[in-house]
């Protein structure tokens, strides 16, 4: 396939998703990678005219993160295209697939893969080990491989079978976190903060703010990524009363802050 046969949208804030959507491209023998970030959005009109269209996104909360819904209900989609979504986790997908295909099908259109991928997580509250993360790496990158081949085949493969329990849980851990949910109102640096401006490069929604070498400050326009928190040089942001130890701060070791940055 050639990268205008395939088309792969990917929402990232620390490079899990964007890592493995480009090792799915490869085992496709190519495609083009596009961002979904502010960007996307100022552009109007959003469409794809690749007979192979991915999306591939972080859960967050059970849930898919506000900008991927957003950028679902307003693309357009050639009527003879083939559909794929992966959702990366740290621990459950919950419904976030379902949500994928509930909204093609307000589209007319539905799913023909659909796939879960445990990847190194980065929440504060649920980190992932740094002694497990290269065990939980070198599964994703030959989980890629292995859905390339399935989308290259045309295998069809479900793993958006949400149990009924995972929607009043969706709701439970967004009540429960709240300290945690929509982070943007709550976020905020310590005093060893430099000024250096990673925070405002990374943020995928344009939601920081930064005067000439002033503290930054953060919008109402967060989706929760944790960009701003992983990518912090000095790990001087934190959220309400939460904040990621040092050891783990986690960023994919294979996307490096620029592939992110505007």
């Amino acid at each position: 396939m050639t990268e205008n046969e395939v088309e792969i949208f990917v929402f990232s804030g620390t490079g899990n998703s964007l890592a493995l959507a480009r090792g799915i491209a490869r085992g496709l023998g190519g495609g083009r990678i596009s961002r979904i970030r502010a960007d996307l959005f100022d552009r109007g009109d959003i469409f794809s005219r690749a007979s192979l269209i991915g999306f591939v996104f972080p859960v967050y909360f059970l849930d898919l993160p506000d900008p991927v819904r957003t950028l679902l209900e307003r693309v357009e989609l050639p009527r003879e295209s083939r559909i794929f979504a992966v959702g990366t986790m740290g621990r459950m997908a919950g419904p976030a697939l379902d949500e994928v295909r509930k909204i093609l099908r307000t589209k007319d259109r539905d799913l023909a893969w659909a796939f879960e991928q445990t990847m190194p997580g980065n929440s504060v509250l649920f980190p992932t080990s740094p002694a497990k993360r290269p065990s939980v790496l070198a599964e994703s990158e030959r989980r890629a491989e292995d859905i390339a081949r399935h989308i290259r085949e045309g295998q069809p493969v479900r793993e958006d079978r949400s149990r009924l329990w995972e929607y009043p849980a969706r709701e439970f851990m967004r009540w429960n976190y709240t300290g945690m949910h929509r982070i943007g109102q709550k976020a905020a640096v310590e005093g060893k903060c430099t000024g250096c401006g990673t925070c405002v490069n990374v943020c995928p929604l344009d939601n920081i703010t930064q005067g000439q070498g002033s503290i930054p400050r953060w919008e109402d326009n967060c989706a929760d990524c944790f960009a701003c928190l992983h990518w912090c040089p000095a790990n001087a942001v934190q959220v309400g009363t939460f904040k990621v130890n040092p050891e783990d701060q986690y960023t994919h070791p294979k996307v490096k802050m620029g592939d992110l940055a505007h």
